[in-house]
């Protein structure tokens, strides 16, 4: 999906269903809310089976990028946005080279990669069995509460 979808009073992009867009890739798109706190993309529970679906390069534009929900196997790589949420149930999320500015954001569920994004928010690492490794904390802090995650490398500023 390429798309610019904007101003939307819900999410501009919702899976609903469980295994629902499976090995989608959305890309180079802008997508954002009238409400700032409310995502763009909304992933959905994945009880079944994988999602593998990845979000590349896409654009916020102040908005949280995306509820992570229950998914499971999302590839978020190389996007801008003002936050994300996340279950407990969530699960090997890979965030990497992100720019993350602005709502607070806690990194919740299992085996996930938090790499090499710069943050412009506290972090708190309330997960567990992951990697948070490279990343710059420009403005924020950094908690782990987390269990048996790999946590190191990372510049608060």
């Amino acid at each position: 999906i390429r798309a610019a979808i904007e101003n939307t009073q819900s999410y501009p992009i919702e899976f609903t269903t469980d295994g629902c867009a499976l090995r989608s890739i959305i890309s180079d798109c802008t997508l954002y809310c009238t409400t700032a706190t409310t995502a763009a993309i909304r992933f959905p529970v994945d009880v079944t089976g994988n999602g593998d679906r990845m979000v590349l390069n896409c654009w916020f534009v102040g908005s949280v990028g995306a509820d992570f929900n229950g998914s499971q196997n999302v590839q978020f790589l190389g996007n801008s946005c003002a936050g994300m949420s996340f279950l407990s149930t969530s699960k090997k999320a890979n965030i990497v080279g992100n720019r993350i500015a602005t709502r607070s954001v806690t990194l919740a569920g299992n085996d996930h990669v938090f790499m090499g994004n710069i943050c412009a928010m506290p972090l708190t690492i309330s997960c567990n069995q992951s990697v948070i490794v490279g990343n710059r904390i420009v403005a924020g802090s950094l908690t782990d509460g987390g269990t048996l995650n790999q946590v190191g490398l990372n510049a608060v500023l």
